[in-house]
């Protein structure tokens, strides 16, 4: 099944009789859809930390919306943390009305402030995620994807982003002072 591009979110369209489907969403994320009752639909995904194992391991939060014209969303679900449910399936039961409702998996990448002073997480993706003014202070996230993510008034200094991407990041007001950023790509990136 071929779906388009959708940034921090999969797009399931639910239909009487779908069951056993699975459909990929971002680079590492896999839903299994479910077919419970006539009415109910059970949508699993195994969770995975952002940061490759052998890292400080970093996770999404996740909330199941729905839709029936794509452009309008209604959550099913609180944003639920993934972190409880590291390295395993975290499964939710939603309701099915129609056979054209649409659900996604909405991964909720929003790190404002966080303090991730001396983070080692080489090869972490935090492509699309909010880290507006996030303490990055001494980190060393070489070969790291940060692609289009919002990172205003963060403060990246004397940290390591070795051969890593931000590309279409927003880099604006960041503190960048004595990083290491070789072989970095801020193609289309606002560095004002």
């Amino acid at each position: 099944m071929n779906l388009p591009n959708l940034p921090s979110a999969l797009l399931v369209t639910a239909m009487l009789g779908l069951e056993g489907c699975m459909c990929l969403a971002q680079q590492t994320v896999s839903i299994n859809v479910k077919k419970l009752a006539t009415d109910k639909l059970q949508l699993g995904w195994l969770v995975k930390s952002l940061v490759p194992a052998g890292g400080v391991q970093v996770f999404a939060q996740y909330q199941v919306e729905a839709s029936s014209n794509l452009n309008q969303w209604m959550a099913l679900t609180e944003a639920i943390v993934g972190t409880p449910f590291a390295g395993k399936e975290l499964n939710v039961t939603v309701p099915f009305e129609t056979n054209n409702l649409f659900l996604r998996v909405h991964v909720i990448l929003d790190y404002t402030g966080i303090d991730l002073a001396g983070l080692r997480a080489n090869g972490a993706d935090f492509g699309q995620a909010t880290l507006a003014g996030a303490e990055m202070f001494n980190c060393e996230i070489k070969s790291g994807r940060f692609d289009k993510a919002d990172l205003r008034g963060a403060s990246l200094q004397f940290a390591a982003f070795n051969n890593s991407s931000f590309r279409e990041a927003i880099l604006v007001g960041a503190r960048m002072s004595d990083a290491n950023l070789a072989g970095t790509d801020f193609s289309e990136a606002d560095l004002s």
